[in-house]
């Protein structure tokens, strides 16, 4: 595309190591399906080739050249169809943990989730040694995207050291974890 950037790498990363198309400028590079070629494009991938996370979205949202998605996969939407309908306020159509922001963070991140049905939801914070930090939510929600907010405190109220943590939600069957890193 005559530029040197993010999509780039993008498009790199995933030829190299996991036997993606040749890069090509019409190509994809929005690989977790959010409209925009970022830093998360990136996580995308190295927690697909690493972490058994989900495959890259095979569509590029607002690409003339790749053209609708009707089921592309795109993290926990299915389809642009559902990405759409959430920007206007519509129902989820399935689970999902969404990436804190900011990341890294001080002295507060917050963290989304998105419900297709009511849930009890629990969402932990977890330090590296697996030991729970702070229980967030422990309620019911109703479908849709909730945001909660995290102060870098413990259970007691304590503020906790710098260093790699998790949050890890359970809603009925469904579980996932992500990781964010608190600075001082």
């Amino acid at each position: 595309d005559g530029g040197i950037d993010i999509s780039d790498t993008v498009f790199l990363i995933d030829f190299l190591c996991h036997g993606g198309p040749a890069p090509d400028p019409l190509g994809n590079a929005d690989v977790n399906g959010d409209c925009v070629v970022d830093m998360d494009d990136i996580d995308w991938l190295i927690d697909y080739m690493f972490g058994g996370g989900p495959e890259p979205a095979d569509c590029m949202c607002g690409n003339p050249a790749v053209g609708e998605c009707d089921q592309g996969k795109s993290g926990a939407y299915e389809s642009r169809a559902e990405i759409r309908n959430l920007r206007e306020g519509g129902v989820p159509g399935s689970f999902g943990l969404w990436k804190n922001n900011p990341n890294p963070f001080n002295p507060k991140t917050t963290i989304s989730f998105s419900l297709p049905v009511d849930s009890t939801v629990r969402l932990d914070i977890v330090n590296v040694a697996g030991q729970r930090v702070r229980t967030l939510v422990n309620e019911a929600y109703g479908p849709g995207t909730h945001s909660v907010t995290w102060d870098g405190t413990d259970t007691n109220g304590s503020t906790v050291g710098a260093g790699v943590y998790f949050y890890r939600i359970t809603a009925g069957d469904f579980t996932q974890t992500r990781k964010m890193m608190l600075i001082k």
